[in-house]
């Protein structure tokens, strides 16, 4: 682990995947539509030329969306071929410790507190 871990901000919600790539968010909800990004099959870009900028098709829920949480979930069901039941209250900070106890986050830490 890199000594990054020491200098983030404790106001923060940091996690890494399993190839080492970090994500910062202010809040969970917000980690989780990086989650749910990273989940996304991307569409590839034929010949690509370099210094260009290319405009991406997928599309995301924000994190204040009420969709956020359904797609997370059913990414969850799809991948682990479970099915996941959140509480009623902390459903983002619950989502994310249950990816990182099932593995698919290395590293979790939640607001100064590594999980």
């Amino acid at each position: 682990m890199t000594d990054w871990w020491s200098h983030i901000n404790k106001d923060s919600i940091v996690f890494e995947n399993d190839t080492g790539s970090m994500t910062v968010a202010r809040t969970p909800e917000l980690a989780l539509v990086y989650w749910l990004s990273a989940q996304m099959p991307r569409t590839p870009i034929e010949n690509p030329e370099p210094f260009k900028v290319y405009v991406s098709d997928q599309r995301l829920p924000g994190e204040n969306d009420p969709i956020l949480i359904p797609s997370v979930i059913g990414a969850i069901e799809r991948r682990w071929n479970q099915s996941l039941e959140p509480p009623e209250t902390d459903i983002a900070l619950f989502i994310l410790k249950w990816l990182r106890k099932h593995g698919d986050i290395a590293k979790l830490m939640i607001y100064g507190e590594t999980i």
